[in-house]
């Protein structure tokens, strides 16, 4: 887990900021825990988005900044309104990443702690709706964030398993404050993880690694189109300059 953090701080070296999301639970602890063990912690920001839709909203906001004085990082909470009750999980996905855009400084690095099962079940999801091949390429390791996209926001655990983090956790005594929510039958999210996962798992025991390895294969393949994109149309262009060039040439 370390070791991968560490490739990712080796190819972003030294921004003005490193931004943890934060909610108090397993996965962002350990990752607040870890970046805190790799770079100065006067550069940290812990930041928790209270979106105060469960009792217990104002517990994870005393959890979360107390840990954060533990360590000695700066710590920031960032109270945000969601009404009613359509598309519940995405509104409040979209308000809590606005928050986190707000907090982060031009060229910092906002870290959130997506793992091998958040990545697999978003690839999973992509396939069954139906999406390209922007959705199948599942989450970005590492993509533009912030204002004017000059910060960036980087996922470095998207290929570590859920008990490797849940393992670190233990070895580190991070206290970890349990998402009741995470429970709730609601969330489409949740309900695959609960009851369609352990059933697929009985005959694909490698499911969750096998579909963020076809995620890195699709985004592979992004990466290529991207590029033979762009050359093709810079030689467009180019060879548009030149004929017009040469019919300009020939009528002066």
């Amino acid at each position: 887990m370390l070791t991968t953090l560490q490739k990712c701080l080796f190819n972003h070296p030294d921004p003005p900021q490193y931004l943890i999301g934060y909610s108090g639970g397993r996965d962002s602890g350990a990752l607040l825990h870890a970046v805190s063990m790799l770079v100065p912690k006067e550069k940290i920001l812990a930041v928790h988005v209270h979106h105060g839709l469960q009792p217990a909203a104002d517990d994870f906001e005393s959890h979360t900044q107390f840990y954060a004085a533990s360590l000695g990082i700066a710590y920031q909470c960032v109270r945000v309104s969601i009404e009613g009750t359509h598309n519940l999980e995405a509104r409040a996905r979209d308000a809590r990443y606005e928050a986190l855009r707000r907090a982060l400084l031009p060229g910092g690095m906002l870290f959130t702690a997506h793992h091998q099962e958040d990545q697999a079940l978003s690839v999973f999801m992509a396939l069954l709706r139906g999406s390209g091949i922007e959705g199948l390429a599942g989450m970005g390791a590492c993509v533009s964030f912030g204002s004017q996209g000059l910060g960036y926001h980087a996922r470095p655990w998207l290929e570590i398993a859920p008990e490797v983090i849940e393992a670190y956790v233990q070895e580190h005594q991070i206290p970890v404050i349990e998402d009741p929510s995470n429970e709730h039958d609601v969330f489409l999210r949740n309900r695959m993880r609960q009851h369609l996962v352990p059933l697929l798992r009985e005959h694909f025991p490698n499911m969750m690694s096998g579909m963020v390895q076809s995620a890195l294969h699709v985004q592979s393949a992004k990466s290529l189109l991207d590029e033979w994109g762009t050359s093709t149309l810079q030689a467009l262009k180019r060879f548009i300059h030149c004929a017009w060039a040469g019919i300009c040439a020939q009528h002066c």
